[in-house]
């Protein structure tokens, strides 16, 4: 056997044990809302906010519908006062768009969710699902994050998916080209589905004024000092 047949095994070995390793690290997918609680029995994590069921998340849904309201109303008061016309009355409403868009929309907000956790997609501390159950799709990180980590991790969709889309239709113009208003669109109902991630992100930086660990069981979120 030559030496350049032994280093061009050696190679292929070494990439498809990289490969196997990178399968094995990827984010699990899941049809169950996680729910990890040994992490409890570490000293000085407290509870922050209420657990989550069906019927408190709802509540909440119902507390922030104020939130849903106003985003559509602002991005198209907006482009109303910048260009003298709004856009939520061309855009096409029809059931069959609007679940087509939200389909896409799910799975990309929880996978750009799920990007900013630490390890990001290539971590098995990483979920991405859905409870049917429950009626919501869901990231979760089965590990502590900083508050400002989590922020990032809250805000990355509602930023990526709804701040620059509309900023870029800002800058290029706001023509309802075969581009411009399905991105319009898109951008619109990625606000409406932030709506929660942005009440979370108030409450937390409304009750943490210095940076904490935060973490989930899947049914709550905890926090506690930084050492």
């Amino acid at each position: 056997m030559s030496h350049a047949y032994e280093r061009e095994l050696a190679a292929s070995m070494a990439a498809g044990a990289h490969r196997r390793e990178r399968r094995e690290f990827l984010m699990k997918i899941t049809f169950r809302i996680p729910n990890q609680s040994d992490f409890l029995s570490e000293q000085n994590w407290k509870p922050f906010g209420n657990p989550f069921t069906v019927k408190n998340f709802w509540i909440t849904v119902l507390k922030i519908l104020p939130i849903f309201i106003i985003i559509p109303f602002s991005i198209d008061l907006y482009f109303s006062l910048t260009y003298g016309r709004g856009f939520t009355d061309t855009l096409d409403w029809s059931l069959g768009v609007f679940v087509l868009y939200m389909l896409v929309i799910l799975v990309l907000h929880e996978l750009l969710h799920a990007s900013f956790f630490p390890g990001g997609l290539f971590s098995q501390k990483s979920y991405v699902g859905i409870s049917f159950p429950h009626l919501v799709a869901f990231a979760y990180y089965d590990g502590a994050m900083t508050r400002n980590r989590y922020l990032v991790v809250l805000l990355a969709p509602f930023t990526i998916l709804t701040v620059i889309p509309l900023l870029l239709i800002s800058v290029f113009g706001p023509s309802l080209s075969w581009f411009s208003k399905p991105l319009i669109q898109f951008a619109y109902l990625n606000g409406l589905a932030s709506g929660y991630d942005l009440y979370s992100t108030f409450k937390i930086l409304k009750t943490f004024k210095r940076n904490v660990y935060l973490r989930s069981t899947g049914k709550q979120l905890f926090w506690k000092e930084k050492n």
